[in-house]
């Protein structure tokens, strides 16, 4: 990763853990999903890992004690503050579909849909091991489809055509329709980067 990519995603860590000290905890605990006390902090699960966080140093803990990384920080900080409770509507939309979306969709297709079709076009084994593995729920969707749950209120679906005779690989990401009421543009594109890059990582182990 680049070092103003790098920088950019210190910044608005630092800002979002400022603006964490301001606001009501257990109304946004109970808008996104997650659990605030004042004793343990602030509880959140997010892609299967779940976090403790301290909210007046903004300092996270994971069970596996793993460094967390900066953008992982970025989302999780922006998802706490941005929640704000609207309930799931079941309806699948792509990036394209959330509100403002269009404009960016080329930049989530070059960065999010491009390499998940690069790394599991060709094998959809992969991709189904994988996803398994992330404990994605199957769904009757294209050649194969899971559902991940990244966050309490956000259901992610990955769906996945493999390339035969006639056609090119094709994949798709779905969210519900609520996803707007959680995340801006940007941080839904970095947390597909996260998810395709993970699935992309497990294809190794």
């Amino acid at each position: 990763m680049g070092l103003p990519k790098q920088e950019g995603y210190r910044k608005a860590a630092e800002i979002a853990c400022e603006k964490l000290k301001g606001i009501d905890l257990s109304q946004q605990a109970e808008n996104g999903g997650f659990t605030f006390t004042p004793d343990k902090g602030i509880e959140i699960p997010f892609f299967g890992k779940n976090y403790t966080i301290d909210p007046e140093t903004c300092t996270f803990h994971s069970p596996d004690e793993s460094v967390t990384s900066l953008v992982t920080k970025g989302v999780i900080l922006h998802y706490i503050l941005g929640a704000d409770g609207f309930p799931l509507s079941k309806k699948f939309i792509t990036y394209g579909e959330i509100p403002g979306g269009l404009t960016y969709a080329g930049v989530f297709r070059r960065r999010v849909i491009l390499p998940f079709i690069n790394a599991f076009g060709q094998n959809l084994e992969a991709f189904k091991k994988t996803a398994e593995a992330y404990h994605g729920v199957p769904s009757l969707l294209g050649d194969a489809a899971f559902t991940f749950q990244i966050f309490p209120k956000i259901p992610v679906t990955l769906v996945l055509w493999e390339e035969d005779e006639e056609f090119p690989p094709s994949g798709k990401m779905l969210f519900d329709a609520s996803i707007d009421h959680y995340l801006d543009l940007e941080d839904v594109v970095v947390m597909g980067e996260m998810i395709v890059g993970r699935l992309k990582a497990g294809i190794q182990e």
